[in-house]
């Protein structure tokens, strides 16, 4: 199971851009980020100071500012983005970039949304979460179907989705040797020895067919660890 993760944040900063808008006039103002001296600027209020405060304390120091100036101002201050608060998307998306996270906490498959889904086949794309020094990797497929998998990100999470389709590779007295898809989550032996052909009559001996299989020897029953004997497998990424 992937790591849960929620997001919190009522304060803005100097990565925020926020949009503020006069309603009594309906006048519309062009989206602000906050500059680098967390100020922004409005008209006829002049320099609001926006760091550390949130978007209602803002709404109250342009209002002031306003009276005298407007009949009856009245303001809505709302953040846009949030530089900081973004995931990263690669791989086998629609649109590569990052995605910035709401203060509501978007979880794994609404930013794969927001990128566009993946291009391949979900029964063939495998997602990575990596953060900070842990990556953890599912089959999209999980996710879609298991809710609990469907984790919120946090900010600087880097989403990967890989096109892997599982296959299986037949060697030794089988009709063919090849490396073959494997079109459904479950398949049996016989089923696996059917598309390659079978085995040949006259140099297979069917009492050995073996199957050999990478496992994580945490998951294998501790009565078949205790005599297993384990390989260490090197993963290049």
């Amino acid at each position: 199971m992937l790591f849960l993760g929620t997001l919190q944040s009522t304060q803005l900063s100097t990565n925020d851009a926020v949009r503020p808008t006069t309603v009594s006039s309906g006048l519309q103002l062009p989206q602000q980020m906050i500059d680098q001296n967390g100020r922004l600027t409005v008209p006829f209020a002049g320099s609001v100071q926006a760091t550390g405060r949130t978007p209602q304390e803002i709404e109250r120091d342009i209002r002031a500012r306003l009276r005298g100036k407007a009949h009856d101002p009245q303001v809505v201050v709302r953040r846009v983005t949030n530089a900081t608060s973004t995931v990263t998307v690669l791989g086998e998306v629609a649109q590569s970039g990052r995605v910035p996270l709401s203060a509501k906490g978007e979880r794994l498959l609404d930013v794969l949304a927001t990128a566009g889904g993946s291009t391949q086949p979900i029964a063939k794309s495998v997602v990575q979460v990596t953060r900070g020094d842990r990556t953890l990797a599912l089959p999209l497929r999980t996710v879609v179907s298991d809710s609990r998998q469907n984790v919120i990100l946090e900010p600087g999470d880097v989403v990967t989705v890989f096109y892997q389709p599982y296959t299986f590779t037949a060697l030794g007295a089988t009709g063919s040797n090849a490396e073959v898809p494997l079109e459904a989550t479950e398949v049996s032996l016989s089923q696996a020895l059917g598309r390659v052909g079978g085995l040949q009559d006259n140099r297979a001996d069917v009492k050995g067919v073996f199957v050999f299989r990478f496992e994580d020897p945490r998951a294998l029953d501790p009565s078949l660890l205790a005599g297993a004997r384990t390989t260490l497998m090197v993963e290049y990424q």
